[in-house]
């Protein structure tokens, strides 16, 4: 886990999870859903996925979790990919004509993208 987000960008982070979540019609999971991975140079796609989604909103933390081995990525710790994208920790993003929860870790040469199924 990287460096804690400074207070506005964590908030930035809680407020698009939130978007995310809302979009969804508030479930939390687990849900099948489409993800993009992209490579943060040029954001070229890496490859698309087909994963379970749960999303956890507690006193304190909120964070999303991928099941990348759901589609196959068992090794995704060592394509630099988490099991786990805390907003204390990870910037995130809501894009609401796309629907979609853009996640850029600073641990990661990757930004995936979590559309709403």
């Amino acid at each position: 886990m990287g460096k804690k987000l400074d207070r506005d960008q964590e908030l930035q982070s809680v407020e698009a999870l939130q978007k995310y979540y809302f979009a969804n019609n508030h479930q939390n999971g687990p849900f099948n859903t489409k993800v993009e991975v992209l490579l943060k140079k040029g954001r070229k796609l890496a490859f698309n996925a087909n994963v379970s989604i749960v999303i956890a909103f507690d006193s304190s933390s909120q964070k999303i979790s991928i099941m990348w081995e759901d589609d196959g990525f068992d090794d995704f710790r060592d394509i630099q990919l988490f099991g786990t994208y805390n907003c204390h920790y990870t910037k995130m993003k809501y894009l609401k004509t796309k629907k979609i929860l853009e996640i850029n870790s600073s641990d990661s040469n990757k930004i995936v993208r979590v559309y709403v199924p």
